[in-house]
């Protein structure tokens, strides 16, 4: 059936009209601006129904944040299988001037096939709001190209502890892929607050690289790498590079983290793993 969204349109019409506030001398207050807005992993602007969503911006308030919110409505334009919205917002940024909105959260098993709006919005302690559209859509696990998985053999244990000069192993693979794609693996201090979800989001001035490698047509495949808690230089690929600077080995709490990225696709999937390395 095709499902009646005109409350949602007046709802978000309404958003427009109160977007822009005048203070008493009659000019116009300074709105919220948004950057670095990423919807869905790599901004596909793809939800997979039932499955982890990532969402990231890079908000910088007028005055001071009061609200960050998302919709995502069905388009008046669209038939769907039932009438389905979802609205979620988050009250923890109030305040801020500026801040990273970084949020995962799962679309629900309800939610109907198709083509949406998504809608980022927030409000401003001076009464501007900031709304940014982009076209979306929701598709089933079972109609992307694959549905990929990692293999873990020989990977560092949650909270594992290693000291200057052991080695760090790292045996991983991925499943059910096609096409060419990547395989990396990198150590990222909690204190450089880097957090990259794909290859192509890692910056190696803050991340040692501890392997990465190309894969075209196995369905399956993997990579296996070791790397030494202090060494000089780490594992990139042609030519090693020096691991000095904001990446410098030190003690503290790391991230060992795991990626695959398919750009033919647009599918990656990560996995974290915190560690601790005590460089005594």
């Amino acid at each position: 059936m095709k499902t009646k969204t005109l409350l949602v349109a007046l709802l978000l019409t309404g958003f427009v009209w109160s977007s822009c506030k005048k203070n008493p001398l009659g000019s116009e207050l300074p709105k919220p601006t948004a950057t670095n807005i990423e919807v869905g992993t790599s901004n596909n602007k793809r939800g997979i129904i039932g499955a982890d969503f990532h969402l990231n911006a890079d908000i910088l308030a007028g005055d001071k944040i009061a609200l960050v919110k998302v919709l995502i409505a069905q388009k008046p334009t669209e038939t769907y299988a039932s009438a389905w919205k979802l609205e979620l917002s988050w009250e923890s940024y109030a305040g801020a001037k500026n801040t990273n909105v970084h949020r995962h959260f799962t679309i629900p098993a309800d939610a109907p096939k198709g083509a949406y709006d998504f809608y980022l919005i927030v409000t401003d302690q001076n009464g501007t709001k900031l709304e940014i559209r982009e076209d979306f859509s929701l598709v089933a696990a079972s109609d992307l190209p694959f549905n990929p998985s990692f293999t873990f053999r020989n990977v560092p244990a949650e909270d594992q502890v290693y000291k200057k000069g052991d080695v760090l192993t790292s045996r991983f693979g991925v499943n059910d892929v096609k096409d060419e794609g990547t395989l990396s693996a990198v150590l990222i201090k909690s204190s450089a607050k880097h957090y990259p979800e794909t290859v192509s989001q890692i910056d190696f001035t803050r991340a040692i690289n501890v392997g990465t490698f190309v894969a075209d047509t196995s369905p399956s495949w993997g990579m296996f790498t070791t790397i030494t808690i202090g060494a000089e230089k780490d594992l990139s690929f042609p030519e090693n590079q020096p691991i000095t600077g904001a990446k410098a080995w030190e003690s503290g709490k790391y991230n060992f983290v795991m990626f695959y990225e398919n750009k033919v696709h647009k599918i990656s999937i990560y996995k974290s793993v915190p560690i601790v390395i005590d460089y005594q």
